[in-house]
């Protein structure tokens, strides 16, 4: 089964707010954006918990530069 939101990946997430199966992109970058999720949703108490790996990385970096100009 195709993604009803982008109609290119497998949708494979059951998404509350929509009552059906996304896929795992769309959840993850249109949760509270084009998506209500309602606040028991799995998924957007993972992505709380679990930032991103880009926002991680940003954040290792930027400790790093602090850290060099002590």
């Amino acid at each position: 089964m195709v993604c009803p939101l982008c109609q290119k990946r497998p949708a494979k997430r059951s998404c509350p707010a929509k009552h059906q199966d996304i896929c795992a992109v769309c959840c993850a970058t249109k949760r509270l954006v084009e998506i209500q999720c309602p606040d028991d949703c799995r998924h957007l108490e993972s992505g709380y918990r679990h930032p991103a790996a880009v926002v991680k990385r940003q954040i290792d970096e930027d400790v790093t530069r602090l850290m060099a100009s002590v």
